[in-house]
């Protein structure tokens, strides 16, 4: 099975200099914990997480209407091409210690994401979820 199979093509998306606030808001409306930022060419630069709101602007006292998802965000990206077989999904995702990984074409442009659920819902016995959410549960 190929990443393309699995993953969620209906991502939100938003740009560096969006703030924190809006980023917030976009993961309210789609319920969803993690927002990847591209740019005008929809080439991923990182994602911004609801945790990078709390921890990063919110609890250190930063306004979130003014302070930008550039300086929030998580900078190292960590994807996978679109046709990449899941099991180079579920290795990144094991060695990087990350829940959700971005899914990129040939021109790395932003196709999808995989997120853990994405492996649970597609995993017939469970046991390739069970090692990502370990690896990834380990410090």
């Amino acid at each position: 099975m190929k990443c393309k199979e699995i993953m969620t093509k209906s991502i939100k998306t938003c740009n560096y200099n969006c703030s924190a606030k809006e980023a917030a808001q976009i993961m309210k409306k789609f319920d969803t914990g993690a927002v990847p930022v591209v740019d005008a060419m929809n080439k991923p630069l990182g994602v911004i997480t609801d945790r990078d709101i709390t921890i990063n602007a919110v609890a250190n006292g930063n306004h979130s209407e003014t302070i930008k998802v550039l300086n929030l965000m998580t900078k190292h990206i960590i994807s996978v091409h679109e046709n990449d077989p899941i099991d180079v999904a579920a290795k990144k995702m094991k060695e990087y210690k990350v829940r959700r990984i971005l899914v990129v074409d040939d021109e790395d442009r932003l196709k999808g994401i995989i997120a853990l659920a994405d492996f649970a819902l597609h995993d017939k016995d469970k046991q390739e979820t069970f090692e990502i959410l370990e690896q990834v549960s380990s410090r």
